[in-house]
């Protein structure tokens, strides 16, 4: 389907859209299915070698960061993921998580939001082999 609109500086454009037959999903890309399963592959790897490593994130599931720093490092990051929520709250202050998230490795807390690459760096897990 092509769809035609103005954009937000009143320039006309056109652009190509897929719609499914019943009109409750479209995309303006087509992903190959080889490739998500690639890429989804890639990640999984990943998080099964920081958790491996011991790698743990520590946060809540209502706590903007926590689910920002879970998206960084994609869909199998519930594999590193300690939950903090409702009774394992007192357990996380117990233990001296006062930040969200906080990142444990070789009992090292690091509170603040990291990029893949720097989770390769610490604990020598690759990204993408």
């Amino acid at each position: 389907m092509v769809v035609r609109f103005n954009d937000p500086t009143g320039k006309s454009t056109t652009q190509d859209i897929f719609v499914t037959k019943d009109g409750k999903l479209f995309t303006n890309t087509l992903v190959s299915s080889d490739t998500y399963l690639s890429f989804l592959n890639i990640e999984r790897k990943f998080a099964e070698c920081l958790q491996i490593k011991g790698v743990r994130i520590l946060g809540q599931v209502n706590d903007t960061a926590t689910l920002q720093q879970l998206q960084a490092l994609g869909t199998y990051s519930y594999k590193v993921f300690v939950s903090c929520d409702g009774a394992n709250e007192a357990q996380c202050q117990q233990i001296g998580i006062i930040k969200y998230p906080t990142t444990v490795y070789n009992n090292t807390a690091y509170t603040e939001l990291y990029t893949p690459a720097f989770y390769s760096q610490l604990t020598n897990c690759t990204i993408g082999a």
